[in-house]
C-alpha cells in the first residue's frame, strides 16, 4: 500500500520580538550572523585608573560586525581578563526596543574627574545627578528589566560570554568600590569574585 507523504508547515522566520519563533532554542537570533537584533558589549578599563571600567558596543552605536571587537575608547585599554582570554563580548544588549514588552534603555553616565566612573542604570534621572555626561539619549542598548530584590541582581540581560554561543538570559551584576564610589557591571563570575576579594561589594 503506498504511503501518504505528509508535509508539515515550516516554522516561521525568527524576528526581533523576544520569542523563539523558529523553535531552535534561541530567541531573536536573526540573520546570517544570528545577531541582527543585538549589540555586543565589551569591557575596557581606564589606563591610569584600575577602578574605572567602561562598556563599549561594537559599531559605536550601530549593530557593528558580530565577533569583531571595537577599538578601545580614548584613555582605556583591554581589561585583564580580555587580554588573557582574547577579545570577546562580555554580554549582549538589544539594539532597539522592537516593541518588546519589558525592554528598557540602559543609560550611561560619566564622571569626568578622578576617581572616574562610568555608571550604567535604567534610571539616569535618579542616579546621575552629579555626573557630567548623562541624558535621555545617552544609552548603550536595551535590556529586559528585573527586580534586584535583596541579591546583587540588577536586571536580566541577554548574555553571551563568547561569540557564537547560544543566547540566554542571565543576571548582570552591578558592584561598587565603596571608597571611590566607582561601579562595574558584569555577568562574569570570576571577575566578580576577584573584585569582591579586592574590596568591591554589592549595590
Amino acid at each position: 500500500e503506498p504511503r501518504q507523504l505528509i508535509v508539515g508547515t515550516p516554522p516561521p522566520p525568527e524576528t526581533c520580538n523576544g520569542l523563539d519563533d523558529d523553535g531552535d532554542g534561541r530567541i531573536d537570533n536573526v540573520g546570517t550572523t544570528q545577531m541582527g537584533c543585538m549589540r555586543e558589549i565589551f569591557h575596557f578599563v581606564r589606563s591610569n585608573d584600575s577602578g574605572n571600567y567602561r562598556l563599549q558596543w561594537s559599531g559605536n552605536g550601530g549593530i557593528g560586525t558580530p565577533g569583531v571587537a571595537p577599538a578601545a575608547p580614548a584613555n582605556y585599554k583591554d581589561s585583564a581578563f580580555m587580554a588573557t582570554e582574547g577579545r570577546h563580548p562580555s554580554f549582549l544588549l538589544y539594539h532597539d526596543s522592537y516593541g518588546i514588552s519589558g525592554l528598557t534603555r540602559l543609560y550611561w553616565c560619566f564622571r569626568d574627574q578622578y576617581p572616574f566612573d562610568n555608571l550604567y542604570t535604567t534610571n539616569w534621572q535618579a542616579e546621575c545627578g552629579s555626573y557630567a555626561q548623562k541624558g535621555e539619549t545617552n544609552y548603550i542598548g536595551y535590556i529586559f528589566t528585573g527586580d534586584p530584590g535583596a541579591s546583587w541582581d540588577y536586571a536580566t540581560w541577554l548574555y553571551s560570554p563568547y561569540y557564537g554561543s547560544p543566547d540566554k538570559t542571565s543576571p548582570l551584576l552591578r558592584i561598587r568600590k565603596p571608597d571611590t564610589n566607582q561601579h562595574m557591571f558584569t555577568a562574569f563570575e570570576p571577575t566578580i569574585t576577584d573584585r569582591v576579594s579586592n574590596g568591591w561589594c554589592c549595590e
